[in-house]
């Protein structure tokens, strides 16, 4: 049988510590986002939250599908799971009470007050989920000239160090032999 190397073996265990940490991480920002009350921007329109291991392993800059790895199937994958019913169940108790109200109409369909206060609460939240999508449309689009700047300076590099190449092809050095002084009268 043959030894994986050390080394190598030693680079896959920290890909997995930093796969782990960076979830973590992300659990820990969408605990944040629940105190600050930022996780309301994660609702569906009935107030419900929507968020999966997926949105997790994304959240964590990971690729969607990351949990789904043989190797985090099973552990990190349940653990995030888990993290996730615990996050709806304090959701349901922080903030439940208003997604509930918003759906309750009154008698003989006119609106009670308390499901006018939550329906405002609720176009407030896509108001500003509007604002979040238009700055976050601004700043992909200055993303992309500077990245289009970069792109064309790249370019230009290259071509000049071809260029150099070009020159220095051309014109090879010369060695040129030093002889001392006292060589110089000898020949």
């Amino acid at each position: 049988m043959t030894r994986i190397n050390r080394g190598l073996s030693k680079h896959a265990l920290g890909r997995t510590v930093a796969a782990v940490a960076d979830i973590e991480r992300a659990k820990a920002i969408l605990k944040r986002e629940m105190i600050t009350g930022e996780i309301k921007l994660r609702c569906d329109d009935k107030g419900g939250l929507l968020l999966t291991h997926k949105d997790v392993s994304v959240l964590a800059g990971r690729h969607w599908n990351f949990l789904n790895a043989l190797k985090h199937k099973e552990t990190t994958k349940i653990d995030v799971e888990d993290f996730l019913l615990d996050l709806r169940k304090e959701f349901l108790e922080l903030y439940g009470q208003h997604s509930k109200i918003s759906s309750v109409s009154a008698i003989n369909g006119v609106p009670s007050a308390a499901a006018t206060e939550g329906t405002n609460e609720l176009d407030l939240m896509k108001a500003e989920l509007e604002m979040v999508k238009g700055e976050l449309a601004e700043l992909k689009a200055r993303h992309d000239r500077v990245a289009s700047h970069i792109h064309s300076w790249a370019l230009q590099l290259r071509s000049a160090r071809g260029e150099i190449r070009l020159l220095r092809s051309e014109k090879t050095p010369k060695v040129v032999p030093l002889m001392s002084p006292s060589q110089k009268g000898k020949t």
